[in-house]
Parts: C-alpha cells; structure tokens; sequence
C-alpha cells in the first residue's frame, strides 16, 4: 500500500532522507554532496571542474565515499558540505564597523607612536604586537626593553581605544558545514586518532574530559563545548581553526569548522586576539538554519555540486574589509561583477564512471540580465557551450575562491 507521501514524491520528486536537509542553508556559497557508497568513486572528471573542493580541514582527503565512510557517514546515504557565507546586514554593519574602527586605529597608533619611541618593544612584552602591524618582525631599537614595566604601565590606558576596537568589532570567520547520517553514534571521539594524521597541520583535540590549559582560543573552545551535542573542539593550526564535532541523537553527524582569512603575521595575531571575544557571536553560528536546502533525488549515485553567485559575493565582501582593516591587498583578477548572467551553477557527476564514458551535468540558474540576454541573437553561440558559462561565473568571485580554496594549501 502506498501512502500520500510516497503518491506526493512519485508525481514531484523528493530528493533522498539526509540531515543536509534540515542543517544546510538555502543560501549557501558552495555545496557538495556525495552518495556514500562506497563501492563507487569519484571519477577524476569531477576534480577537473571548476567548481570548490571541501576543505581537508575536516580531516579527508577528499569529498570521497570511502572518506566519508571513515569518518562516520553511513553508507548509501548523502553526506553534503557547505560553506556557509555570512547576511548581507552582517556584511553592511560590519563595513560601517571597519570604517569607523580603521580610523580610530590610525589616529590612536599615530599619536602613540610620536610619544613613545619604545612602542613595538612594549607591545610585544604586552603580547600585543597585533595592534600595530609595523612592529610584527621589527627589530628592537637600542635601550628598548619589552619588561619595562613602569612604561607599560603608563602605556596601558592609552591602549583602551584599540582594545575598545578588538571588543567590538566581529569578522565573521570563513564557516563550513559537512552533516549526513551516521550509523555509529558515540564512537567519535575513539575514531579520531586515526584521523588526524590526514591533516598536514597542527591539531589539538579537546572534549569534556579534556578540556583546553591555555592556548589560543581557550573561552572560545570552552564554551564550544558547553554547546548541546558536541563531543569534540580540534583546534588547528595554532587557533587559524576550529573544528567542531556534533552527534546528534543516534543518526544525524555534524562537523562545523570556522577558520580565520589570514593575510599576514599582523592579520593571525589580532584576529586569534578577537577569538574569546565574541564567544556568542560564533557559538549562534552552530545554530539550525530557518530556510533550508533540499537535496535532489538526482544526488544518489553522484557527486553533486553547486555555487550560488550571491553567496559568494557576501564572502567576497567580508574578505574585503578583513583586508582593508589589515592593510592587505587582494589578488588583482577580484572585480566587481555588473550585469551577472548567471545566478546558480551546478554540476552532476555519477559515482563509478571513468575514461573516455565519463560524464557530467551541468544546470545553469540565469539572474534576470541574464534571461533577458539569452533572449537575443548574442546568446546563439554560448547555448551550446554551457561548460564555459559556468567555467566564467566561478571566475568571477575570486577573493571567495581564492579564501576557499587555501585548504589546498
């Protein structure tokens, strides 16, 4: 007997029961979602996209079944990635936030450095060398020491308004999701050993019976902890990342990793500085979102991915400012985009299939200046050519790619 839902799917096609379904954004900058089956693999053709991988991050070698099934993701199911780009009034207070903050820094380092020929000395032995980036490296002058105390002392009040700017200011840190079923719930933390030695940098793993001394992010990770369903923090990196580990009932498993844009040796230090700062601020970010993606039945059997062009542009902006408060200069090829003809790019590449049989599929979404060119004669040579449309709209945003893309590093 078959019931409404099942009469309902038959005429309209649901897509495949997976969590991604309830924990990814609508909205998301960039998707990819395996069948684990691990049976099949990814075919090369697949890395020859031009599309964004997963970060290694998240302890695989590879947005892979038999990684995915390593890592706890049962097999058959879907298991989805997600780099989740902050809202553009999150992108809007933030650029108000790094106006005002780049002026307040500059007149405060300006008169500080006129009074006191000492000042990289003594903000180094305050372990504040991140407030002026022209003293990260600087050799220390003669009779300057970083344990003058007395003139540190009377260095300390002067420092409010940088410390106000540390307080207040939140950079939104680059954010991805990989979630899927599991059939091993409790099991996490006893696996993770064997993880750890695919990521090529530093990892310290924390729990509730382990929780972190000291360190880089010590609140932060505190209170990551204290969050519902986490058995596990990894920092990384030295604090550039976090990794964090969610089992939630006896089905459903949750990676959230926040990692920091770093341009320079001045960029890491504040930013680590700002990370027991706004504690609330990135624990929020573990929250359910309220408009959710659904996964396609086209999903089973394939690697299947996508880009959301607004997505990315919001990740774009945020790294913009990130880099304008540091003084950092972004790739030259980053240009605004006017007149965007496509809006959603999304590529399908069944599981298994390799040589010269491989395929892919490929579905472009058009923005509306885009559907009013397709309607003219200019459009008649690039419908065929849909491979190289999609190659250009992921060129376009390239402060976000290039941002995703430095887990291949």
């Amino acid at each position: 007997m078959v019931g409404l839902g099942g009469i309902v799917c038959s005429l309209v096609g649901c897509g495949p029961r997976t969590p991604a379904n309830d924990w990814l954004p609508a909205d998301a900058a960039a998707v990819t979602c395996v069948d684990v089956d691990v049976s099949r693999g990814v075919p090369p053709l697949a890395h020859e996209l031009p599309m964004f991988e997963a970060p290694k991050n998240f302890l695989i070698r590879d947005m892979a079944p038999e990684d995915l099934f390593d890592l706890g993701f049962e097999p058959s199911s879907i298991a989805c990635a997600a780099a989740l780009p902050p809202s553009w009034e999150e992108v809007g207070a933030l650029e108000e936030e790094v106006r005002s903050s780049t002026e307040t820094l500059e007149a405060t380092l300006e008169t500080l450095r006129r009074e006191e020929p000492c000042l990289c000395a003594l903000l180094q032995g305050m372990a504040m060398a991140w407030a002026d980036s022209t003293c990260i490296g600087a050799p220390a002058l003669f009779g300057c020491r970083v344990d003058d105390l007395l003139r540190r002392r009377e260095l300390e009040p002067k420092l409010a308004p940088v410390r106000e700017v540390r307080a207040r200011v939140y950079f939104p840190m680059e954010h991805w999701r990989l979630v899927g079923q599991t059939d091993r719930p409790g099991v996490w933390s006893h696996r993770f050993r064997r993880f750890r030695r695919r990521y090529e940098g530093s990892v310290e793993p924390f729990d509730a019976q382990h929780p972190p001394q000291s360190g880089v992010g010590r609140a932060l990770i505190m209170a990551l902890l204290e969050a519902p369903d986490v058995v596990m923090v990894v920092r990384q990196d030295g604090g550039r990342g976090y990794l964090v580990v969610r089992e939630m009932g006896r089905d459903t498993l949750i990676f959230d990793l926040f990692r920091k844009p770093v341009f320079g040796a001045e960029s890491s230090q504040m930013l680590a500085s700002m990370d027991d700062a706004h504690v609330e601020q990135i624990r929020a970010a573990l929250a359910r979102p309220s408009d959710t993606m659904r996964v396609p039945r086209t999903a089973v059997g394939a690697r299947t991915m996508w880009l959301y062009r607004d997505g990315l542009e919001r990740l774009d902006a945020v790294s913009r400012l990130v880099a304008k408060l540091f003084g950092a200069s972004l790739p030259a090829e980053v240009e605004e985009a006017e007149d965007a003809l496509v809006e959603r790019v999304r590529w399908r590449v069944p599981l298994g299939e390799t040589g010269p049989g491989a395929v892919s599929e490929a579905t472009l979404t058009l923005s509306e200046a885009g559907r009013a060119w397709i309607a003219t004669q200019r459009a008649a040579g690039y419908i065929a050519n849909i491979y190289e449309m999609a190659e250009a709209v992921t060129k376009t945003p390239s402060a976000a790619a290039s941002m995703l893309m430095a887990s291949e590093a």
